[in-house]
């Protein structure tokens, strides 16, 4: 009997040990959620899966800060050494096994392709991100930002819904209408994973 009382007992304190650091987890994940819905009211994730049989996947984030928007993230699956293009394509749908069904590159003002922020009279896409080089691993970093995309505004210079393609090739800057880029090889839509 006494040790039926002993185990009970043991049993008890035991249960409510657990709930305590249950709760003390549950409010240290509360604090840091709202940490960063202070510091990032919008925040997006987009998710690379591969195209054309390649072996391209990643994780890219995006967060707007005083006006600001940020991208950054990794590719893996790259060919090593290679330069690689990235780009915002119009719609947000990577059903197709070729990208396609992503449609043509983002261009809510109408102007020719070209180098981001270059300042000619065509200007660029604002789909026009630029170029990514792999490691000898064929891993490439993604750091990004500009005042000129807007997320979760509704707006013509919002990205949230689109696109985010990654091609076999680099983008010249020059060749229209998409910089000669190559095959579509990663494909993710960009998507609301925390609104403040």
């Amino acid at each position: 009997m006494k040790k039926y009382c002993f185990f009970l007992i043991l049993l008890v304190l035991f249960s409510c040990l657990e709930k305590e650091s249950n709760t003390n987890l549950s409010e240290k994940i509360l604090i840091r959620k709202d940490s960063l819905f202070l510091k990032n009211p919008a925040i997006g994730k987009i998710v690379i899966n591969p195209k054309n049989k390649s072996a391209v996947y990643g994780e890219i984030f995006i967060r707007i800060e005083k006006k600001i928007c940020y991208m950054s993230g990794n590719i893996s699956g790259l060919t090593p050494g290679k330069t690689h293009a990235v780009h915002i394509h119009d719609k947000g749908d990577c059903s197709s096994d070729c990208g396609t069904s992503a449609g043509g590159h983002w261009n809510p003002l109408g102007q020719k392709h070209g180098k981001w922020n270059e300042k000619t009279k065509e200007g660029y896409h604002l789909g026009d991100v630029g170029n990514i080089k792999a490691d000898t691993n064929g891993i490439a970093i993604i750091n990004f930002k500009t005042a000129n995309w807007s997320f979760n505004d509704n707006s013509n210079l919002d990205i949230l819904g689109k696109s985010i393609i990654i091609h076999a090739d680099a983008d010249d800057l020059v060749s229209q209408p998409s910089g000669n880029a190559g095959k579509r090889i990663g494909c993710g839509v960009i998507k609301l994973i925390a609104n403040k």
